[in-house]
């Protein structure tokens, strides 16, 4: 059995490259996908069942705005999290090397200050993906709100000008 002991003296006789190779850098590459295929389920089905969250063809321009706003917040989610895999990709090559010349960052680069981008992007992402929600939310609840039905309009017109001929 591996006891507590055991796995900080193990821990404590890895550099901190190799403890990014072996364990820092899986963790990070398994949250981060699991993140981008909710993102993706996310827009997909939005996407899928805008008619029925939104009828297009009876909704106010602000509710298309709601709509809008939600899909481009998942959307960039979605590319930040990309970027944040990419970047842990990256960060685990310069662990492995301590350093590698990079097309995009053009230099030299360390594999911490790397992970560290990786978290912003990944914070960031999930940051925009409660707000995309919460802009989900919010052209629901306007939708509820805002009587959009025509017949039922044309029914409670009909009842006020029947009061007021009588």
């Amino acid at each position: 059995m591996y006891d507590k002991e055991q796995s900080m003296s193990v821990q404590s006789s890895m550099s901190t490259s190799e403890e990014m190779v072996q364990f820092r850098y899986q963790e990070i590459k398994d949250i981060s996908k699991q993140f981008l295929t909710l993102n993706a389920g996310a827009l997909v089905v939005t996407v899928s069942f805008a008619d029925k969250i939104l009828p297009l063809d009876q909704a106010l321009s602000f509710e298309k705005l709601l709509l809008a706003i939600c899909w481009a917040f998942l959307l960039i989610a979605f590319s930040l999290a990309g970027f944040g895999i990419y970047t842990n990709y990256i960060a685990v090559i310069c662990a492995k090397k301590s350093f590698v010349k990079s097309l995009i960052y053009g230099n030299c680069m360390d594999y911490e200050k790397l992970v560290t981008y990786t978290y912003i992007y990944l914070n960031i992402a999930g940051i925009l993906f409660a707000v995309a929600l919460m802009f989900l939310a919010a052209t629901g609840v306007s939708r509820l709100l805002v009587s959009h039905d025509k017949t039922a309009n044309a029914s409670i017109e009909l009842m006020t000008t029947d009061k007021l001929t009588r």
